[in-house]
């Protein structure tokens, strides 16, 4: 019984492969059949060529200076994005002002690659709330930083390297 199961099968198979091919034949057939029917019908005299060759290479020329473009606007591109913001740090804390808990005071590092930017910390009390920013300089600053906005800092600087981490992690598995 199973042998004329798996004899039925065969035939189903081999009857279906062989209608693929069939089918792919003609296709073959009637592309190549267009292809004699276009080739016949087209009469280039060797002036056309010679103008068609100039069309493709004046087209080549102008691929060729797009590219360059292209490449020095890349170029100039990423030279700007590394002085865009890219880290991003948050430090939460109760300041010594602050006698109403719940960490409501809090410093936040903004920098480019380079660890140049700003920190920027805002001191939350019962009866008042103070703002400050400083200016960072290649992850220092001017003007003496608290031990939170440090903290800020490095938490911009960590969070970038585990985000380069994870894209170069990520581009060494799909290759």
């Amino acid at each position: 019984m199973e042998s004329s199961v798996l004899l039925v099968l065969a035939l189903i198979v081999s009857f279906l492969s062989l209608g693929g091919i069939c089918t792919l034949g003609y296709f073959y057939y009637i592309d190549r059949t267009k292809r004699e029917v276009f080739w016949k019908n087209q009469s280039v005299s060797h002036g056309q060529l010679e103008e068609m060759y100039g069309a493709l290479y004046d087209g080549l020329n102008q691929l060729g200076k797009k590219e360059k473009e292209t490449e020095s606007f890349a170029s100039k591109s990423r030279s700007m994005l590394g002085y865009t913001v890219v880290k991003l740090g948050m430090h939460r804390y109760n300041s010594a002002a602050d006698d109403v808990g719940g960490n409501l005071s809090f410093s936040v590092a903004f920098l480019d690659e380079h660890d140049s930017g700003v920190v920027l910390s805002s001191l939350h009390g019962r009866g008042s709330s103070r703002v400050y920013c400083k200016p960072i300089e290649s992850g220092r600053s001017s003007i003496m930083l608290t031990d939170e906005e440090v903290a800020a800092i490095k938490t911009a600087q960590q969070s970038w390297q585990a985000k380069l981490f994870v894209m170069h992690s990520t581009k060494t598995t799909n290759n």
